[in-house]
């Protein structure tokens, strides 16, 4: 009878190890399988400045483009920025940052009365000719509330290669709030819808 227990306990321990190897298998392909995922995508950012832009008052848009992957891009990259109705451009500049260098933004003037279309490309004049990992573009646009209402600002981030592919082109949906009552300093409110919304 002892030995009939001993045997079933050195069956279980066995049939055990084996299952835990078999998982372990498993987690190490799953953890291969992320890793061998893209190198570079795109992470894209809408907000402006001030959070509540004042009803006929100014303020400044600001669009980030991040490269979070584990793999530079390379090639021509649009950024490219679709301002609603009620809010007018009054003036753009983008930038790579670390170090920054000037990206090539059109138009720079004799912007619509509402709304209007604002590409910006990468690289730019100064190079350089990569965005390397967590590297960030930005375009900031300055920007005047022409009216009562504003609907949310879009943006398409699109072009660019790493590894041998193309990397997929993102759209986000930022709501623009305006209001005559200033954010407390130092205090990031966040209103119900107003996070970006990816709009793939």
């Amino acid at each position: 009878m002892r030995q009939r227990g001993w045997l079933r306990a050195a069956r279980a321990l066995i049939g055990g190890s084996a299952a835990a190897a078999a998982l372990a298998v498993m987690l190490l392909g799953a953890t291969t399988a992320l890793a061998a995922g893209p190198g570079a995508w795109w992470r894209v950012e809408s907000h402006t400045v001030p959070t509540n832009l004042p009803p006929g008052g100014e303020g400044e848009l600001r669009v980030t483009a991040t490269n979070p992957g584990d793999a530079p891009i390379t090639g021509v990259t649009k950024i490219i920025d679709t301002l609603p109705p009620g809010l007018q451009a009054t003036g753009v500049e983008g930038f790579k940052h670390t170090p920054d260098r000037f990206l090539t933004c059109e138009p720079t003037s004799g912007f619509p009365a509402e709304g209007g279309t604002i590409t910006c490309t990468f690289p730019g004049p100064e190079g350089p000719p990569e965005l390397p990992p967590f590297e960030v573009l930005e375009v900031v646009i300055k920007v005047k509330v022409a009216g009562a209402s504003v609907g949310p600002n879009q943006v398409t981030v699109k072009g660019g290669q790493a590894e041998g592919h193309e990397v997929q082109a993102r759209s986000i949906s930022s709501p623009i709030e305006v209001s005559s009552t200033p954010t407390p300093f130092g205090i990031h409110t966040i209103l119900p819808g107003s996070m970006p919304r990816d709009v793939r």
